[in-house]
C-alpha cells in the first residue's frame, strides 16, 4: 500500500515507501522524475526518507541539543547576561533531542501541548525561546524555515502574583528574623529590598557596604537594575554578620535563582500565610512602599525598573493605588499640597 510518510509534500522531491515481500521500497518523485531504493526493514526505509528530507529542506544533520549548544556559543558572543542564558538554556532543552531536520511542525506542536502542563506565563515563555531560536537556524542556514513559526501561543499571560497582605508579610518577615538563616535572609532581602531572585543569589559580599549601609547590584535584568538599596536596620545585623569573608565569596552560598523561590514558599507555610513566589514578594515590598506614601518613581527605582509603568503593572496592587490617589484627592480638597 502507498504511503506518504511526510504528510505535507516538500516542493520538488516526494518520498514513498512501500513493503515489497520481505523488503521496503522508497520511491523518490521530484516532478515527472522517479527512482527507487529497495532496503531490508521499515525502520531503514524511514531512516532513509528522513535523510531524504533533510537534504531535501536544507536542513542540517545535526541534532536539536548539538545546535542548541552552537546557539550557547552565539548567546555568548552577543554579550548576554549569563543569567539570561541559562535561562534560554534551560527553556530550549526541553525540545525533544532528534535530528534537526526531523523536528517537524507536527513535533513541535506536540512538543507544545505537551508543555502546556505548565503554568500559562512558563509554557508561552518557552515557546518564544522556541521561535526565536527557530529564526536564528534560518538566518545561520541551518534550515529553511522554522517549525515554530506555525504555533500560536495557548492561555492568556497572568498580570502581577500573588502578593501578601500587610500582616502576612509582617509574620513572615518575623519567622525570618528570628530563624536568621541564608535560606531565610534571602526571603528578607526580597521583602524588604524587593531584589529579585537572580539579584540576590549574585550578591558577592563586596556589594554589601557596611560603611553606607547599602545593597549594591551591579548585575541585573535591565540597565535600571544596577541600582544602591538601603538596607533597613532590622535586616542589617544578619547581613553584617555575613561580611567576614573575602570580598568576592557569595554573601549566602552558591545557589541558583530557584533557590529563592523554594525558600519563599517553605517559609510561607511555616509562617502560616498564603504560599507566595519570589516576585510576589517583589510586589507585597511595592505595594507596602506605595501604601505607606513613596512615589511611584522611587518604588519603581528601588525595584531596579526602567519604567514605573513596569512597577505598576505587575507589582503594585491596584487597590493600593486608588487608595494612594484617594488620598491624594482628599489632600488637595483640604487645600494641602499637590
Amino acid at each position: 500500500m502507498l504511503a506518504d510518510m511526510g504528510r505535507r509534500p516538500l516542493p520538488g522531491k516526494r518520498v514513498y515507501i512501500r513493503e515489497r515481500g520481505d523488503r521496503w521500497q522508497i520511491e523518490i518523485r521530484d516532478g515527472d522524475a522517479r527512482a527507487f531504493r529497495s532496503v531490508s526493514s521499515k525502520a531503514e526505509a524511514l531512516e532513509t526518507r528522513d535523510e531524504i528530507r533533510r537534504e531535501t529542506a536544507g536542513w542540517s544533520s545535526e541534532s536539536v541539543h548539538a545546535m542548541i549548544d552552537r546557539y550557547e556559543k552565539h548567546l555568548r558572543r552577543k554579550g548576554n547576561r549569563e543569567s539570561s542564558i541559562a535561562t534560554t538554556l534551560h527553556r530550549l532543552r526541553t525540545l525533544p533531542d532528534v535530528p534537526l531536520g526531523g523536528l517537524t511542525l507536527t513535533k513541535a506542536r506536540a512538543w507544545y501541548r505537551h508543555r502546556q502542563q505548565l503554568q500559562t506565563d512558563t509554557h508561552r515563555n518557552e515557546l518564544a525561546e522556541a521561535k526565536t531560536f527557530g529564526r536564528w537556524l534560518v538566518k545561520q542556514g541551518f534550515a529553511k524555515r522554522s517549525p515554530f513559526e506555525g504555533i500560536d501561543p495557548v492561555g492568556k499571560r497572568q498580570r502581577g502574583k500573588a502578593q501578601l497582605r500587610p500582616g502576612e508579610a509582617a509574620k513572615l518577615a518575623d519567622l525570618a528574623l528570628e530563624l536568621g538563616t541564608d535560606q531565610a535572609v534571602g526571603v528578607l532581602l526580597a521583602l524588604m529590598l524587593g531584589l529579585r531572585a537572580g539579584e540576590i543569589v549574585a550578591l558577592r559580599v563586596r556589594d554589601v557596604d557596611a560603611h553606607t549601609r547599602r545593597v549594591y547590584v551591579d548585575r541585573g535584568k535591565t540597565d535600571a537594575a544596577e541600582r544602591a538599596v538601603e538596607v533597613p536596620a532590622v535586616l542589617w545585623p544578619l547581613l553584617e554578620r555575613r561580611l567576614e569573608g573575602e570580598p568576592g565569596d557569595w554573601l549566602l552560598g552558591r545557589h541558583w535563582r530557584d533557590w529563592v523561590c523554594k525558600n519563599t514558599r517553605r517559609l510561607c507555610a511555616a509562617a502560616g500565610v498564603p504560599v507566595v513566589t519570589a516576585h510576589g514578594l517583589r510586589g507585597t515590598h511595592s505595594s507596602l512602599a506605595e501604601a505607606a506614601g513613596v512615589s511611584g518613581h522611587a518604588v519603581a527605582a528601588q525595584l531596579g525598573h526602567e519604567s514605573e509603568r513596569t512597577t505598576r503593572a505587575h507589582y503594585t496592587r491596584a487597590e493600593v493605588r486608588r487608595k494612594a490617589r484617594q488620598r491624594k484627592a482628599v489632600k488637595v480638597l483640604k487645600g494641602g499640597k499637590r
